[in-house]
């Protein structure tokens, strides 16, 4: 599996930017940006595969822990090569 990183704590030229991510995992790119707007920040986390369109989800700043406290308890039943574990979600 190939993952490669890229970050950026600012985005100085552009307003409502506060930083970025973007990681590669395989043929797949993953952008996460923190954002914010006149209702507050946010986190748009957007998904970019070889053939398809881009697909985005957006977590409003108060719900970004209950958001990664869901992303872990599902990544903890995953291996390193993306098989289901015991005892970890089906």
């Amino acid at each position: 599996m190939t993952v490669r990183l890229a970050y950026q704590e600012t985005m100085p030229s552009q307003p409502g930017w506060c930083a970025y991510l973007l990681v590669q995992i395989e043929s797949k790119l993953f952008y996460l940006d923190l954002k914010e707007n006149a209702r507050g920040q946010y986190l748009k986390i957007a998904e970019k595969g070889s053939n398809r369109e881009r697909s985005t989800v957006i977590v409003p700043k108060l719900g970004i822990p209950w958001f990664r406290e869901l992303f872990n308890y599902y990544a903890a039943g995953v291996d390193e090569q993306g098989r289901c574990v015991a005892g970890g979600v089906h």
